[in-house]
């Protein structure tokens, strides 16, 4: 990589871009917004925190040798955090890193809970793990679930037809701006943008076109072109070649 400096994106700011770095935004960002909210839906930071509670009592055990491995997924975790400070800030999908560490924590929350030394506190921290466990699963799919939406139903409606109207080992070239989420709808293989010429496309194995939402421009020209093998409001579906 390094012999092609040119193809290296810009990424110093990574780092710590604004000096962000231990500001009051950095610790709400990383911890409040996305750890407390986001991944852990509030809730999650109580069995968290009876994770680490647990990972740190068996520091004290000797047979416990494997504790220094699973406390190193922590540090690890809390280094890239503060490494690459500015871009966890920046975007979300940077802690996914840190998933397996949260992971290891929850489940020794977990097995301390759902383990307790008595019966009176097997019955509290049952409890306590079901609504932490519940809790964490509601917050956070309430605060997650619009990423799933569909902004724009057409594209559900014009992928059912390339589904419906193209062979399956067809290979498809959609537009719509570079958007993945159309070529996934139609359940094909393909390119959700031109990285060449139309006509180098084909040459690379585009068999259909399909624009979702076409202009009147899109019909009279390319629509005039190429065979339309289905035309509407919503989508406009064109044989590239014989």
């Amino acid at each position: 990589m390094t012999q092609y400096p040119e193809g290296i994106p810009v990424s110093q700011w990574l780092f710590n871009g604004g000096n962000i770095r231990f500001t009051g935004a950095f610790f709400y960002w990383i911890f409040a917004e996305r750890l407390g909210r986001l991944i852990l839906g509030y809730f999650g930071l109580g069995l968290l925190l009876v994770g680490i509670v647990t990972l740190g009592s068996r520091l004290f055990v000797k047979e416990k040798k494997d504790t220094f491995f699973f406390t190193s997924f922590l540090v690890a975790s809390l280094l890239y955090l503060v490494v690459v400070a500015r871009g966890n800030v920046q975007h979300d999908y940077y802690q996914i890193p840190i998933i397996p560490s949260l992971s290891l924590l929850l489940g020794f929350g977990s097995a301390f809970l759902l383990k307790p030394l008595d019966a009176l506190n097997k019955i509290l921290c049952n409890l306590l793990f079901f609504v932490f466990t519940l809790s964490t699963l509601a917050f956070s799919w309430y605060y997650v679930r619009d990423y799933f939406n569909i902004n724009n139903s057409n594209i559900v409606i014009a992928g059912e037809a390339v589904d419906r109207l193209t062979p399956k080992d067809a290979k498809i070239l959609t537009f719509y701006d570079g958007d993945t989420s159309f070529l996934y709808q139609t359940k094909r293989k393909g390119w959700a943008s031109l990285q060449a010429s139309l006509e180098e496309m084909v040459g690379l194995g585009a068999d259909y076109l399909a624009i979702v939402n076409p202009t009147d421009k899109d019909r009279s020209g390319l629509g005039t072109q190429y065979y339309a093998v289905a035309s509407t409001p919503q989508y406009l579906i064109l044989k590239l070649h014989p």
